[in-house]
């Protein structure tokens, strides 16, 4: 996907615009596996993409992965995001102070990459 003229007008295609935003600027390559099919709007939406975004920050700034794998889904109540990485990963001691700051669970996979996740409340 391009990114044209017109930005779209639904949550799901505003997250697949975010995305493919973040993959041409940093070069990291993005397989979208799930998108909510449930449109989402005011600070709901605001506050699922903000979290999106800081997801997409982790990989960037630590992962140096080449792919993303990227899910979010429907989970009573609220949207369950998954980001999943094959890129080296930090120290654990960075993973914790993260953790806190973000709302991200953050866990190491053994033998490399980092899988983010996040239950993000719409309700």
């Amino acid at each position: 996907m391009t990114i044209g003229s017109e930005q779209p007008r639904t949550f799901s295609g505003l997250l697949e615009y975010d995305l493919v935003s973040w993959s041409q600027r940093t070069c990291i390559e993005v397989e979208i596996w799930a998108l909510p099919s449930q449109d989402l709007t005011g600070p709901a939406a605001d506050r699922a993409r903000e979290t999106v975004r800081a997801a997409l920050a982790e990989v960037e700034r630590f992962g140096r992965a080449k792919t993303v794998s990227f899910a979010l889904t429907m989970h009573r109540g609220g949207l369950r995001l998954t980001v999943a990485d094959e890129g080296a990963v930090k120290p654990e001691e960075e993973v914790r102070g993260r953790r806190t700051t973000t709302g991200l669970t953050i866990s190491r996979i053994p033998g490399g990459g980092t899988t983010i996740g996040a239950v993000i409340r719409v309700s």
